[in-house]
Parts: C-alpha cells; sequence; structure tokens
C-alpha cells in the first residue's frame, strides 16, 4: 500500500497571521513539518495540499524553490478539505494518506510511524493518535484509506464525522499510557510559537517527542508540562 502524508497548508489564519511560513530557526514553520515528515520511515512521500485560493499563492511559490519539495493544489477554499485531500490523494496515487497541519512543527516521525504501521496492521480506514486524545496536542496525526475518504463529508473538519460516527469505520488507535493530551505543543498563538522556537533552540535535529517532554525542568516553560501551571501565566523568551 503506498501510504503518503500530506500536509493541509493554508495562509490564513485570525489567531497568529501568516503562521504558516513563520520562521523556527531561519526556516518556515511549513518547511519544519515538512523535514520532519521526510524522516517517516513508513511514508513513501510527502506532499503539500493547497487550494486553489489566491492568498495561497505565496505557499506554492515557497514549496516551488525548496529542492524535493512537492506540492499539489486542488479545491477552490480552504474550507473544503475533504476535496483537496482526495484530490491531492489521487494525482499523487496514494492508497491511504496521513494528513497533518503545519501548525504542529514537533511533530514525530516515530510516531507517524506507529500509526501508520498499526492501521496497516489492523487494516484500519482510519487510524490517529487523536481519538482518543492522550499524546501531547501538536503531536497530531490521522491515517485515512482513499476509501475512508470517500465517505466524509466535504467540510473544514471532515474526521470529525469519523468521531461521530465510529461505527461506520474501521479505526485505529495509537495511545499513550499517561494522558497527556492537557499539553499544548501546537502553534496557535504567537506564546505557542515562542515556544517551539525555544524547543528547537534546546534540541538537535530529529529530536523526538520524548526529547521535547524531557524538557519539563529546563527553562520558562514550565505550564507547557506541569497540569498545575497549565493556566497560569506564560514567560516570553528570546525569539529568533
Amino acid at each position: 500500500m503506498r501510504v503518503v502524508g500530506i500536509i493541509q497548508a493554508r495562509m490564513a489564519s485570525s489567531r497568529l497571521p501568516n503562521k504558516t511560513l513563520l520562521p523556527i530557526h531561519g526556516r518556515p514553520m511549513l518547511m519544519r513539518v515538512w523535514d520532519r515528515l521526510r524522516l517517516c520511515r513508513r511514508l513513501d512521500d510527502v506532499v503539500v495540499a493547497i487550494s486553489l485560493a489566491p492568498a495561497n499563492d505565496v505557499l506554492a511559490k515557497i514549496c516551488e524553490r525548496e529542492i524535493g519539495m512537492s506540492y499539489e493544489r486542488a479545491a477552490k477554499t480552504d474550507e473544503e478539505v475533504t476535496t483537496r485531500l482526495r484530490v491531492v490523494a489521487e494525482w499523487v496515487k496514494a492508497d491511504a494518506i496521513v494528513r497533518v497541519t503545519p501548525d504542529c512543527p514537533v511533530i514525530d516521525p516515530d510516531l507517524v510511524d506507529d500509526v501508520v504501521h498499526l492501521s496497516l496492521y489492523q487494516h484500519a480506514q482510519y487510524g490517529s493518535n487523536v481519538w482518543p486524545r492522550s499524546y501531547p496536542d501538536g503531536l497530531d496525526c490521522e491515517f485515512l484509506t482513499r476509501e475512508c475518504l470517500d465517505m466524509l463529508p466535504d467540510c473544514e473538519e471532515p474526521t470529525r464525522h469519523i468521531w461521530e460516527h465510529p461505527e461506520a469505520f474501521r479505526i485505529a488507535s495509537v495511545t499513550h499510557p499517561e494522558n497527556l493530551s492537557w499539553m499544548n505543543w501546537t502553534v496557535n498563538y504567537q506564546r505557542d510559537l515562542d515556544f517551539v522556537r525555544w524547543v528547537y533552540g534546546q534540541l538537535p535535529e530529529g529530536f523526538s517527542w520524548q526529547d521535547v517532554l524531557a524538557l519539563r525542568d529546563k527553562g520558562p516553560w514550565g505550564e507547557r508540562f506541569w497540569p498545575a501551571l497549565a493556566e497560569g501565566a506564560w514567560h516570553k523568551v528570546a525569539t529568533k
């Protein structure tokens, strides 16, 4: 089975404008996600899926300039997510895809491989590490077969249909023994970006999500790792 990683990218973001291309130690966030997915052993290829909305033209130009970075454009608007994924999957001849968003720059290649492996082993139509959620937010990945994509409505959050109707799908779930879902490592606000930039400054290329977790006793970001501080104040660090 040919499995292709698809980064579902767009420029629109109301909470953190243009976040997809904001730099993390000299490299746009989108490319950081692409770099990490390229380390996956169970993905046959990685491609960026971009809608035809004019605001996303800049994403296409960035991808064109990056050696080895593939992209495809499909669907008129960002909200037509299912169409975009379905059309791109067909164009790249994928039997199944792994859906990832560019606001997850600490996505873990080994964890992605685990989701693919379990999904294939259990002959699942849908597999993920988000249903039920037990890993930190920001490590999200979803495996969907072409059959599964054909069963979904065309909307901005298509996999929610699977969560609401699990009886209609063969589902595989990768879970962690400890519930760490309250941790936030995804990028939605400036403070999230500051945190991720700090992480990249602390760790070598190819770091694992466990390496990020090991930073819990280092630096000013306790609320990212300790429940009692999760709702507390955050500390701004020097950014690059």
